[in-house]
């Protein structure tokens, strides 16, 4: 009976006792922890060595006097007029000025692929700016023999939004039913200057893009007036103002809740 009853005192003075730490787990954890730092940070170094080679591998530019000059080569890219804007950019850097990034020009091939276009010729920038080396021939709007060498398939008429940083476009006229693109445009070419009284009300962004040059879109910009008239001009004269005819016009405002196509 006392064996049994110095038996329970051992029990519970064995109970009470708080359970020692192995040594072992305490080593394992803190070599676990400094293993998981060291992961880090070789991760950390690997990314960033990552960043630094891609920006060494960025092709500097220098930007001056409406040209891109590329550094390694002294090649020379002209700034197209402002009438003409880049569709697709590249979403990659390809190269960098002080000013600003620099991208390839992409352009969907036949199989439906955003490939690039030759770099030592056609490159843009963030705002979509054309800038084009000798071998590109620009294509124009020639007023002399009304001809639209631009071959407009598709006219898009849009509105400003909020800080102008991008348009929405809610109306458009194509070649696939009937002429009317190229009708429009021809209009412009053949038209007369606008002389009218009209102060101006609001400005639309119109976008003329063409399947022989799908790379590339040619800005106009339509003006609407308080007493309804309509006349249309290019940034690259501003000067230049012609009459258009109204009817063009006459579903801007029946359906104003149709805006549903963004862009830049």
């Amino acid at each position: 009976m006392a064996k049994q009853v110095k038996a329970k005192k051992q029990t519970k003075q064995n109970t009470g006792k708080k359970k020692r730490r192995d040594p072992h787990e305490t080593l394992t954890l803190k070599y676990w922890l400094g293993g998981a730092a060291a992961v880090a940070v070789l991760v950390g170094l690997v990314v960033l060595a990552s960043v630094l080679l891609t920006r060494a591998e960025r092709v500097k530019f220098v930007y001056a006097d409406g040209m891109l000059t590329r550094t390694y080569d002294n090649r020379v890219f002209l700034k197209a007029p402002d009438c003409y804007e880049i569709l697709f950019p590249l979403g990659n850097t390809y190269g960098e000025s002080e000013d600003f990034p620099v991208y390839q020009v992409g352009f969907y091939n036949k199989y439906g692929v955003l490939s690039s276009m030759d770099d030592e010729n056609y490159l843009t920038d963030s705002e979509h700016r054309f800038y084009y080396g000798n071998m590109v021939v620009l294509p124009t709007l020639d007023e002399t023999e009304a001809l639209l060498e631009f071959s407009a398939d598709t006219v898009r008429f849009g509105e400003f939004e909020e800080d102008e940083s991008f348009v929405v476009y809610f109306s458009s006229l194509t070649n696939k039913n009937a002429p009317d693109a190229t009708d429009f445009v021809n209009e412009y070419l053949t038209g007369r200057r606008y002389v009218g009284d009209g102060l101006p009300q609001k400005t639309y962004r119109v976008q003329l893009t063409s399947a022989k040059y799908d790379y590339l879109s040619y800005i106009l910009y339509l003006v609407e007036c308080d007493n309804g008239d309509y006349y249309l001009y290019s940034p690259a004269d501003k000067a230049k103002s012609i009459a258009m005819d109204a009817e063009w016009f006459d579903s801007f405002h029946q359906k104003p809740d149709t805006a549903v196509t963004t862009d830049k």
